[in-house]
């Protein structure tokens, strides 16, 4: 009989939704880090929405909840999270060349993320948990467009042209600024004129040194009050140019979409603990994969990516159920290969896979899993997602007998991160 398993996810993600780019000034650009959370510990335990990944930026941190027992009638006993330790070391000021470069990079530590995940009731066995520790980084990332980035460079410099021109006029409309550096003005005319009528300073009489020293202590002062009136406007916000700004947010878009090869390596295992004791554990599997393909040109409106995958797990035991008996395979290992093509149109994302898993070992009947995931973001920093397919099965012969439905939701969270831009 087929099974329906319906799965429902929180995630919880924290990432640079809200950097800043310098040129003259700061400006706030996002960073687009959302996605459907699909990390190696949640792949290795068999619990991802997602069986190819597509390379792209890591969280700086996600926590995943996810139930697939009862109809949903008692507490998640499904969790995960994970970290990129970039965002923690050296991620507080991110590079805007580096980030949106239209060269296709490899950056391992900055894509570098770690991943830890428990099921419960793992296997179909209610005291069983599972365990799972999870790597991934991307080889290549894609790249940029070099039409979209020069055309965000000209916006960035125009907003800069204008930004400094709004300082100037305000600058030059203060009356205490103004005030002020005719003061200083006065001063340095003074001081001026004092040593030129006494070139040696030793000539200078009692009364006139005493002034001259004055003199030189009101500059020093009215200077002081100068730079204090400056912070001060500098402070205060000047108001933003609407249009301007909606044009800057219409071409940061576009570098959002990435073209050109893409490829990412993963590794995980996991192990099972029945009763949570140390001294009933055995390792469940352990794997390592990689996933490559190529996105098309595109634009921000759509773009396709193809997808290929090509995994190896290895199973310290197998409890397997051929036709008329049940057998032990020990030591097993198991080849996976799939497709996926994914069409991200603006806010959703739709995408189609197709897996084949090769057992090597005799009693192993191959086996294989089609999944279909549809993610919509429906604002900034939050989606919701939904994978339904068949499931691989590893347990007896007859083909896939498993159908699952994941249904989750991203919310993002954290503090802005800054980029650094140098105006070219």
């Amino acid at each position: 009989m087929k099974k329906l398993i319906l799965v429902f996810g929180i995630s919880a993600l924290t990432f640079p939704f809200a950097a800043k780019a310098q040129i003259d000034t700061l400006r706030e650009v996002n960073l687009d880090a959302m996605g459907t959370p699909t990390t190696p510990a949640f792949q290795v335990m068999g619990t991802s929405p997602s069986e190819i990944e597509k390379p792209a930026t890591a969280a700086e941190f996600v926590i995943a909840i996810q139930n697939a027992s009862d109809n949903f009638s008692t507490f998640p006993t499904n969790f995960g999270i994970a970290f990129t330790p970039f965002w923690w070391t050296n991620g507080k000021e991110l590079d805007f060349e580096e980030e949106f470069s239209t060269e296709n990079k490899m950056r391992l530590w900055r894509h570098l993320q770690v991943s830890l995940g428990t099921v419960g009731g793992a296997g179909g066995i209610e005291d069983n948990w599972r365990y799972a520790l999870g790597l991934r980084t991307n080889l290549l990332e894609g790249k940029i467009n070099p039409d979209s980035r020069k055309a965000y460079d000209a916006l960035l410099e125009k907003s800069a042209k204008t930004y400094n021109k709004a300082l100037d006029e305000r600058n030059s409309s203060d009356a205490v600024l103004q005030n002020l550096y005719l003061k200083k003005e006065e001063y340095l005319t003074e001081k001026k004129e004092i040593s030129n009528q006494y070139p040696p300073d030793s000539a200078m009489g009692a009364e006139v040194r005493i002034r001259y020293e004055v003199v030189k202590a009101l500059i020093k002062e009215t200077q002081d009050a100068i730079e204090e009136r400056q912070k001060e406007l500098d402070d205060t916000p000047l108001p933003e140019d609407p249009q301007l700004t909606k044009e800057l947010n219409a071409a940061m878009q576009k570098l959002y979409v990435r073209y050109g090869w893409k490829w990412d390596l993963g590794a995980g295992g996991a192990y099972d603990f029945v009763d949570n004791k140390l001294d009933s554990s055995k390792l469940y599997r352990a794997g390592v994969w990689t996933n490559f393909g190529y996105s098309l040109k595109g634009n921000e409106k759509h773009q396709w990516t193809f997808l290929g995958a090509a995994r190896y797990y290895y199973y310290d035991q197998v409890i397997y159920a051929l036709e008329n008996q049940t057998v032990l395979i020990d030591n097993m290992g198991a080849i996976d290969a799939g497709v996926r093509a994914v069409l991200d149109a603006k806010k959703l994302s739709i995408s189609l896979e197709a897996l084949y898993r090769m057992g090597l070992n005799d009693n192993f009947e191959n086996t294989y899993k089609i999944n279909a995931l549809a993610n919509y973001r429906f604002s900034e920093n939050r989606s919701v997602y939904v994978s339904a397919g068949n499931d691989f099965n590893d347990s007896s012969v007859g083909g896939p007998k498993q159908l699952r439905v994941y249904i989750g939701l991203n919310l993002g969270f954290g503090e802005g991160k800054d980029i650094l831009y140098r105006a070219r």
